[in-house]
């Protein structure tokens, strides 16, 4: 019996040294009672619940169905560290679920990651360099580094506390939304391919939006822009695309120190000025 106990110890710590190292491993830690998280991917995954129970899942995408849907309940509280082991994890869904950490620095085949609604204070997504969407929004990162996601094309970091923002490297993005942060100044001009821009409830006191010929909608409300720099901003907006509407929402307070002129270059273009509300992050209206 007591060889068969060493076996098994054995067996457990072999195992759980591979873990450690195992591609497609991701992890995260919670404090909440209940958690749902969605992983789809090719194979089968393993999850570790942190408190004994380990369970299989497929997590193949078959004909558009998505498996994967995991949930867990904890009977005692406490702190948990959750595990998910699965060869080419493509997506996961882990919002709403108070996590203080989340680390999927050993899974490079991760394209789609929603992380929001969490008590997140660090995001490392420098190791996955298939990323195209990430929702983080609604937690506490002071910062973000996207720079080796080139292939990002809709990025939502809404309601955080972030000071500066770099998406240079981000020229495939469609869809860039920052609004609710601290950004003092917000750098597009790489960003060609952009369509949606929603930047308001920041410090900002320009934007130039010359080289975003295809953007469509433009949310810039309860920023620090001066009249002069107000009306910078309506001369960069582009001429082209009059079969489509275009909307740049700037928010009642800043009506007054914007001229006519400005608006009517605006106007011109083919722009519809929305003064007295603000895209949110759905393409809905907020009053403000």
């Amino acid at each position: 019996m007591k060889k068969l106990i060493a076996i098994l110890t054995c067996v457990c710590i072999y195992a759980t040294a591979n873990a450690q190292d195992a591609e497609g491993m991701i992890t995260f830690e919670t404090a909440d009672s209940e958690v749902k998280i969605h992983i789809t991917g090719t194979s089968i995954a393993t999850i570790d619940w942190g408190d004994g129970t380990i369970v299989e899942s497929n997590i193949e995408d078959i004909w558009g169905f998505f498996n994967g849907d995991q949930t867990h309940y904890y009977h005692n509280s406490g702190t948990y560290t959750i595990t998910i082991i699965g060869a080419n994890i493509t997506y996961l869904n882990c919002s709403k679920n108070q996590l203080t950490s989340l680390d999927v620095s050993k899974n490079p085949a991760l394209k789609e990651l929603f992380c929001e609604n969490n008590q997140l204070t660090k995001l490392d997504v420098s190791k996955n360099p298939k990323l195209e969407r990430l929702h983080c929004y609604i937690n506490r990162l002071t910062s973000l580094d996207v720079s080796k996601n080139t292939e990002l094309t809709e990025l939502v970091c809404v309601a955080n506390q972030l000071t500066s923002l770099d998406v240079s490297k981000n020229t495939e993005l469609t869809r860039l939304i920052c609004s609710g942060n601290q950004l003092t100044n917000l750098d597009v001009s790489k960003n060609t391919a952009l369509e949606r821009l929603y930047c308001s409830y920041n410090q900002l006191k320009k934007l130039d939006v010359s080289k975003n010929t295809k953007i469509t909608l433009l949310s810039c409300c309860k920023n620090n822009f001066s009249e002069t720099a107000l009306g910078k901003l309506f001369r960069t907006l582009h001429s082209n695309l009059f079969d489509v509407e275009k909307i740049i929402s700037i928010g009642k307070n800043n009506m007054g120190i914007i001229s006519e002129k400005s608006i009517r270059i605006a106007q011109e273009r083919g722009w519809r000025i929305d003064t007295l509300r603000c895209e949110d992050d759905e393409g809905e209206t907020i009053d403000i």
